[in-house]
């Protein structure tokens, strides 16, 4: 049951290939044209399989199994549900994942219009920390934040964490907080706050 949909949507166990299977039956009862495909990661050695989507003339990736949080440390108190794989282009996708080479049709993956760290004002070209400031200041304890590349990544991280800058946002300040936790992805630049 591990491997299909039902297992995933019913038992609400699944790995990979439940997961993929059961994004695609509810995309096709959507209407919404949806694939699977199968490959590696660079976290593994074994199989993975995740999907793409067709939405409005443009393709893009979606990983529904890496935006799961379970799986994640089971001692961190906050488990939000994750977007980083959230209609992604091939650049982002091939950071941390391989195509299966036998692939029939792998579609190309440059739109970053429905991507959701864009379209919710998640994703900074740049790192500036007014910029972060007004992303931050529209949190209720959590947030996850995309940067356009890994200098400007590392450049939040350096300054929000290793400077401790996060202490003199305004969300911070306001609401009296002093304590938060965060996880840095450095594959797909994404830094997320937990306050505490």
């Amino acid at each position: 049951m591990y491997y299909n949909a039902y297992g995933c949507l019913v038992n609400h166990y699944s790995v990979c290939d439940g997961y993929s299977k059961a994004f695609k039956l509810l995309m096709d009862k959507l209407g919404i044209r949806c694939g699977i495909v199968s490959g590696e990661t660079i976290r593994s050695s074994g199989g993975h399989s995740w999907n793409y989507v067709l939405i409005d003339g443009d393709y893009y990736w979606i990983d529904v199994t890496w935006d799961d949080p379970v799986g994640q440390d089971p001692n961190e108190v906050k488990r939000e549900l994750l977007h980083t794989y959230f209609c992604i282009t091939d650049e982002q996708l091939l950071r941390n994942h391989i195509l299966d080479s036998n692939l029939l049709f792998g579609p190309q993956c440059t739109s970053l219009t429905y991507n959701y760290m864009r379209k919710n004002g998640l994703l900074m070209d740049e790192y500036s920390f007014d910029g972060f400031n007004r992303i931050f200041s529209g949190i209720t304890d959590h947030i996850s934040v995309q940067f356009g590349n890994a200098d400007a990544f590392y450049s939040a991280v350096g300054d929000l964490i290793s400077g401790n800058a996060i202490y003199s946002t305004d969300y911070m300040k306001e609401n009296d907080k002093h304590s938060y936790s965060y996880s840095a992805d450095d594959e797909q630049y994404v830094l997320s706050i937990y306050v505490k």
